[in-house]
């Protein structure tokens, strides 16, 4: 004997046929959850482990929709940029950012930590250039199923004088 079970891009609370319910969904993400059977006669069974596997969301390609920052700032001011997607995606997007002076500072300071929105539409990212020239930042979308999204723009970094 056999269960099969269909697995949503999303999962949320019952609300019964003509009933108004506040729909909250939470995504459903790529991992191994408990599964179990259970009715009012006999109870619920044992859980066994359940993996639900990656495969993307079809015809929906993770994308950059844009880029909001300076492209012109001085050294040693800090500046912020925000990358946004439109991606409806059904596993966790993750930000990074490529500043494109690694070479000249340490890695601590060339790479940030992203401040995402509540919906994981946008990330936040602040650096301080310690060099001028024109550097090409590089920002990356990826999602749990290895989709990756990268977008850049040109910033040029003024000296202090």
């Amino acid at each position: 004997q056999s269960i099969t079970f269909t697995i949503p891009e999303a999962i949320g609370q019952y609300c019964a046929p003509g009933m108004y319910c506040t729909m909250l969904a939470r995504m459903v993400t790529p991992g191994t959850y408990d599964i179990s059977v259970g009715n009012d006669t006999y109870g619920k069974s044992n859980a066994l482990p359940f993996t639900v596997t990656g495969g993307g969301v079809p015809g929906v390609p993770i994308s950059i929709s844009g880029i909001e920052g300076p492209h012109a700032i001085s050294m040693t001011v800090p500046g912020t940029w925000t990358v946004r997607t439109n991606s409806i995606r059904s596993s966790t997007l993750r930000y990074s950012v490529s500043w494109g002076d690694e070479l000249y500072t340490s890695t601590a300071s060339a790479i940030s930590a992203p401040v995402y929105d509540t919906m994981q539409g946008s990330a936040t990212f602040t650096h301080v250039y310690q060099r001028a020239g024109i550097f090409n930042p590089t920002f990356t979308i990826s999602d749990s199923y290895g989709n990756t999204a990268t977008a850049s723009m040109n910033v040029s970094v003024n000296p202090i004088y």
